[in-house]
């Protein structure tokens, strides 16, 4: 990841267990997270995306949350993730 890139599309692998947990705590965000990189009508900036693939007419394979600070996400590690948060953010 260079700076000014988003954080790709991940998850996250467990050894012991197929059946691992992986989380996402809010701890803190920044007051502004750059230059919108995507479309402004509908920004991804500082936003959560989780993907699971699944193309089920029922169901919903991708979410998207604006995630606050407090909020706590906890998903199967297979799942994949996107983090919008541009790299050169700081944090003060």
């Amino acid at each position: 990841m260079k700076s000014g890139e988003y954080n790709s599309t991940h998850y996250h692998t467990s050894i012991g267990s197929d059946m691992g947990l992986s989380s996402v705590l809010m701890l803190k965000r920044p007051d502004w997270y750059g230059v919108e990189a995507s479309r402004e009508e509908k920004p991804a900036n500082g936003w959560l995306e989780f993907s699971g693939g699944d193309q089920s007419p029922l169901s919903i394979s991708q979410t998207r949350v604006d995630a606050q600070v407090g909020e706590f996400y906890m998903y199967f590690h297979i799942l994949y993730y996107i983090l919008y948060i541009l790299s050169i953010v700081q944090m003060k």
